[in-house]
């Protein structure tokens, strides 16, 4: 339990790393593509500004309950326990690999920074790189929704 305990202690430390880039990148974002005066308004320029930053406040609040949950299960012995548990858990490991966890997350996220790069040659790819990828982490969400109740 101790491995698992520092294994913990660990998450916690990347997710406040996280958090703080996070909140910098957003700050960051805001200072650099704010409201411009000379601005035609265009739906390229505000979602070059917009939808980066709403990804980093929303990595932010993510990280930020990951830290609450990571603090809690410090503190309690049983959180401890049951958190490994889940963890380690052969059911949902199963359930996760035939939903396609790893590759379909990995290439979910790959387009959407792509999506992100693509916006300043051309938005309509763009648009549509994040909403295929919006989609296939949606298909993979509902795998996993009915291997649960299957398996």
């Amino acid at each position: 339990m101790e491995a698992y305990r520092k294994t913990i202690r660990r998450r916690l430390v990347l997710s406040i790393v996280l958090a703080v880039v996070m909140l910098a990148l957003a700050v960051y974002i805001v200072s650099f593509f704010g409201s411009d005066p000379d601005d035609n308004g265009s739906m390229g320029e505000g979602f070059m500004a917009g939808f980066p930053c709403g990804i980093c406040i929303g990595l932010f609040a993510v990280c930020v309950f990951t830290v609450f949950r990571c603090l809690s299960m410090l503190r309690d012995e049983k959180r401890l326990r049951l958190g490994y548990n889940r963890e380690n858990d052969e059911r949902m490991k199963l359930i996760r690999t035939k939903s396609g966890y790893p590759f379909s997350v990995v290439t979910g996220v790959a387009m959407i920074v792509a999506g992100l790069l693509l916006a300043r040659i051309n938005l309509t790819v763009s648009l549509t790189a994040i909403a295929c990828a919006c989609l296939q982490l949606a298909v993979s969400a509902v795998f996993k929704a009915v291997y649960s109740k299957i398996l």
